[in-house]
């Protein structure tokens, strides 16, 4: 019972918060999981995903932190992880953790391997890992001491040490796939004391020195998140602009989360600062969600030097901007970037036909993969004249929208009906309305799951969905009236496109002229009709979930997998990733066109291209024996 803690989530460099971010995520908000907890101690991080409503066994080899932790989860098994699985042979989990535990086993591969057969299909495993190369513990051997300790990275009962590169060795050798790693950094003096390691102050000093550009000399620990090699499964890594905005969600990790369990593929998300050598080694295809400047334009030419297929990934027709988002139109020089990254993708995915249209000419091969959604299991919002005889009028957007033939009708509810109409607003319209005087109650952005939350809790609800009628919104996805529909609310949208092509006016929806007698006429009638409120809610859903669940986005990846015939050259599949990092880097330096001299241009892609570790070797190399020194090493290798 040596390690007992608090879970504190705000604290982001610490072990646990990274657990639970790397939980989250690869959970996407399920319904209950089961998770085994493996070196419990005390139950205090089984507890907290217990709060979350998850299933929770441990296994503690400590007597009394088990008494203790089967206080709070489920089950508690005292005695090693080898016995429990003995014991309980055929148990499966959706999750398996192992809280600085591996270090403590004789042969953390042999379990590693046992833990296959007890995880359910898309399970994975998180594991923390002390990290033996930290500084503190080379000012340690510096001084000629190696001296084990009551805590930490030299706790006297490891019997294996690992730095992140041996760890990562084991998870490859047992048969696991690194999605993640996260890291704990601390400084020397602090690690010094939290060991007990009694540091010389000149040691410290002088490997503080040597170390000053090596960004995993403070790392205390590793956290990793790994799940069961797919053998043979197309890989994909999709960057992605932001994790936390909607359409990474929509476009990106809902629709291929859907692929990978449906077609046994494998999926690595990245933000467009976590561009690494190992994932550009790993993958097959790459998709880049909206960015196209001239880094896309180098990495995409680099990958496909060798053999890698390239996607780009289109949701709005960025080309032709209307005037009234100004704020997003690009310059000359990066609309060109952008064309041209269009143009040399293997392959451009967009929202709907309409936008695919647009492509065509630049690219022969654009798919269209269809917004689709799902309820999640969360309950449709409310049509109850009992709890209120108020209707709330919905108005939705992540960006600004034209909402300037909406507000006359909105104003005028308000004048006139003001005691059965209220008008909630979620996002960048409120600032309009208001301004034009109406009274609304408003609500910031929020993540889709949290936007499908908020409208099942809503009673009485109507969406309103005005557009515009310019050429880019008729390119935009209909994925709104698809949310609003598996929400339970019936829909007012104007008569344009996309809405004209997917909504059956009077139907599932109803379709309106953007004019202020139309808009009110429409919204009057459902208001005054509990009857047809319910028809259209009903019809809408057994329409979206019948043609635009996420099966048919996950069909439709396998179909773009299937198109872009992904063969894996045996030159280029059975590369050692060192090997592989080379020839990163001289196709780099050759696609560009870089001359010797020319050392920013080679300083930019370095930094844009590969790893921080990788690019300040390679800075060292460059800046003690020049560009002459870094070719003649290439060649050696």
């Amino acid at each position: 019972m040596t390690y007992i803690s608090t879970i504190d989530t705000t604290n982001k460099n610490n072990s646990h918060t990274i657990a639970i971010d790397f939980f989250l995520e690869k959970s996407n908000n399920s319904e209950c999981l089961t998770i085994l907890d493996v070196g419990c101690s005390e139950g205090y991080l089984g507890g907290y995903f217990k709060t979350l409503g998850h299933t929770v066994i441990g296994v503690e080899m400590n007597p009394k932190a088990a008494k203790k932790a089967r206080e709070v989860l489920d089950f508690v098994y005292n005695g090693s992880i080898k016995d429990y699985f003995t014991e309980y042979n055929d148990e499966k989990f959706d999750a398996i953790f192992f809280g600085d535990v591996l270090e403590h086993i004789a042969d953390p591969n042999e379990v590693l391997e046992i833990c296959h057969k007890h995880l359910n299909k898309n399970g994975f495993i998180i594991a923390s890992l002390p990290n033996v190369a930290h500084a503190a513990i080379r000012v340690l051997l510096l001084e000629g001491r190696w001296e084990y300790s009551d805590l930490g990275i030299l706790d006297r009962t490891h019997l294996r040490f690992f730095t992140k590169d041996s760890a990562r060795l084991l998870f490859e050798q047992a048969h696991y796939d690194i999605e993640r790693i996260g890291q704990v950094h601390l400084p020397i003096e602090l690690v010094g004391q939290l060991c007990n390691l009694n540091l010389n102050q000149k040691y410290i000093d002088l490997v503080s020195n040597l170390v000053s550009d090596e960004p995993d000399a403070m790392v205390f620990q590793n956290i990793f998140l790994a799940e069961p090699r797919r053998e043979n499964a197309v890989r994909i890594v999709a960057y992605v602009p932001n994790k936390d905005l909607s359409l990474y969600d929509i476009r990106i990790k809902n629709p291929l989360d859907n692929w990978k369990n449906r077609y046994n593929g494998g999926i690595r998300y990245r933000d467009y600062n976590e561009i690494r050598l190992d994932d550009l080694y790993w993958g097959d295809v790459f998709v880049f969600q909206r960015s196209g400047g001239e880094y896309i334009l180098n990495l995409m030419s680099v990958l496909q030097k060798h053999g890698k297929k390239c996607v780009f990934e289109l949701d709005d027709l960025l080309t032709e901007i209307p005037d009234f988002l100004a704020h997003h139109k690009m310059s000359s020089d990066t609309l060109n970037t952008y064309l041209e990254v269009i143009t040399k993708a293997d392959l451009v995915t967009t929202t709907t036909q309409r936008l695919a249209d647009k492509f065509l000419e630049m690219n022969p091969l654009v798919c269209c993969i269809p917004n689709c959604t799902e309820s999640f299991g969360l309950p449709l919002a409310k049509h109850s004249s009992q709890l209120t005889n108020k209707i709330t009028l919905v108005v939705a957007s992540s960006d600004r929208v034209l909402v300037d033939f909406l507000a006359p009708a909105l104003l005028k509810i308000q004048a006139n009906y003001s005691a059965n109409y209220e008008i909630f607003v979620i996002g960048p319209p409120g600032d309009y309305l208001e301004s034009y005087g109406i009274k609304i109650t408003r609500s910031d952005l929020v993540s889709h799951t949290d936007f499908k939350k908020l409208l099942s809790g809503l009673i009485n609800p109507v969406g309103l969905i005005p557009l515009d009628n310019s050429v880019f919104s008729s390119c935009k996805s209909p994925i709104k009236f698809f949310d609003y529909a598996l929400a339970g609310m019936p829909v007012i949208c104007s008569n344009v496109p996309p809405y004209s092509d997917y909504v059956i006016n009077g139907e599932t929806g109803v379709l309106v002229n953007n004019d202020t007698d139309s808009w009110v006429t429409a919204i009057l009638k459902l208001g005054d009709s509990f009857e047809l409120r319910n028809l259209l809610a009903q019809k809408a859903i057994e329409y979206v979930n019948q043609s635009f669940s996420l099966d048919v986005a996950g069909d439709a990846w396998q179909s773009v997998v299937n198109k872009l015939a992904i063969s894996r050259a045996e030159d280029v599949a059975l590369l050692k990733p060192e090997t592989y990092q080379v020839g990163i880097l001289k196709t780099a330096i050759d696609a560009n066109g870089i001359h010797l001299e020319v050392k920013t241009s080679v300083s930019r892609i370095f930094r844009q291209l590969l790893s921080p570790a990788v690019y300040l070797k390679i800075y060292r190399v460059i800046r003690t024996e020049g560009f002459s020194g870094l070719l003649q090493r290439l060649k050696r290798i």
